[in-house]
């Protein structure tokens, strides 16, 4: 989590959707300063508590991002495959939720950590508008932990995986509005 003392503002950085690129912007632009680094394996997707508890009654905002579950199962998969053995891509969807090493889902769901006590939720295919209008300016992220070799989502989906996720992700597909968009691989 990040802390913008001058915008009242705390961003909390979850995994796999720009995280770092937000953090950097924040901090450069904005002196964000890291609070909660160490309250959760995985570094600055930690929260704070009592900094965050404090900033809440001080009235700051509470940003964070959602993201598409099948496009956010696909940047896992790219960023942390090697974590877990795996017999490929369809047996990693279906341990990869529940997997021991996963310390970032809480009761099974994605985004609730960091969601629960936010103020903002920003859609991370809108995320360039939606950070604009939050901090009032144009904003231009830098590039950090992109999978350049990866393909559009639906190219990784057979439909029993496709149904598998709509099945797992199902309480954020709905609270987001999500779909699975494209062509599924038969």
């Amino acid at each position: 989590m990040y802390v913008c003392h001058n915008l009242r503002l705390v961003y909390l950085a979850v995994p796999r959707t720009a995280s770092r690129s937000i953090a950097q912007y924040l901090t450069e632009r904005h002196n964000a300063v890291p609070e909660g680094k160490n309250h959760m394996p995985g570094g600055h997707h930690g929260i704070n508590v009592p900094v965050l508890e404090q900033c809440q009654a001080d009235g700051y905002r509470v940003v964070s991002v959602v993201r598409n579950p099948w496009d956010y199962m696909v940047s896992w998969w790219h960023h942390g495959q090697h974590w877990l053995k795996t017999n490929g891509w369809s047996e990693y969807l279906r341990v990869w939720p529940v997997s021991e090493k996963n310390r970032y889902h809480l009761n099974g769901r994605p985004f609730l950590r960091w969601t629960q006590v936010s103020t903002d939720i920003i859609r991370y295919e809108e995320l360039l508008p939606g950070l604009e209008e939050i901090l009032g300016e144009v904003v231009q992220l830098p590039r950090k932990g992109i999978s350049d070799d990866r393909k559009p989502y639906h190219t990784y989906y057979n439909e029993e995986d496709r149904q598998f996720i709509a099945d797992w992700y199902a309480p954020e597909i709905e609270e987001y509005g999500y779909r699975f968009e494209g062509e599924v691989d038969q």
